[in-house]
């Protein structure tokens, strides 16, 4: 027995470990476990976006451009002024009105108010009306914006 045993140890020792298991009556030798490759799988994506920066400025500025264009161009604001013509018996009158709101990311006006509530109440009415039914540039986030409408008669 110590002769098999000095002579295990000289051995490699896969060697002597598989005499080992042929003496003492292994059928085959010990398995060793080894790791299964598995493929990279790429982590999901998180399930909410990533909301971006807004330049509030740049989008309020690109608003009153709508409201400088309609101001100039809508029938609404045709209509607002010939009705306060008409209440003020055609007479050639001048009207600044100033005008705030906030606009949603959907691209229309919500909270609006006049700045500068005057004597032409019913023209600012309806020209804040007007206004409220607008659309505007969406975004991100609600963006405060004052437009400001100088009315003046054609002639």
């Amino acid at each position: 027995m110590r002769r098999t045993y000095d002579l295990l140890c000289r051995l490699p020792a896969s060697i002597a470990l598989a005499m080992v298991c042929l003496a003492s009556g292994c059928s085959e030798p010990p398995k060793v476990a080894k790791p299964t490759p598995r493929p990279y799988v790429k982590p999901e994506a998180p399930a909410y976006e990533t909301p971006t920066v807004e330049n509030t400025e740049e989008r309020a500025a690109e608003v009153r451009k709508v409201c400088t264009r309609k101001a100039q161009t809508s029938p609404d604001i045709s209509r607002c002024w010939m009705q306060e013509s008409e209440r003020n018996g055609g007479k050639k009158f001048e009207a600044e009105i100033r005008i705030s709101m906030l606009v949603n990311p959907e691209g229309r006006a919500q909270e609006a108010s006049v700045l500068n509530s005057g004597e032409r109440r019913e023209l600012e009415a309806c020209i804040l009306e007007a206004v409220k039914g607008w659309s505007y540039p969406t975004g991100q986030t609600l963006t405060p914006v004052q437009c400001n409408f100088f009315l003046r008669p054609i002639m």
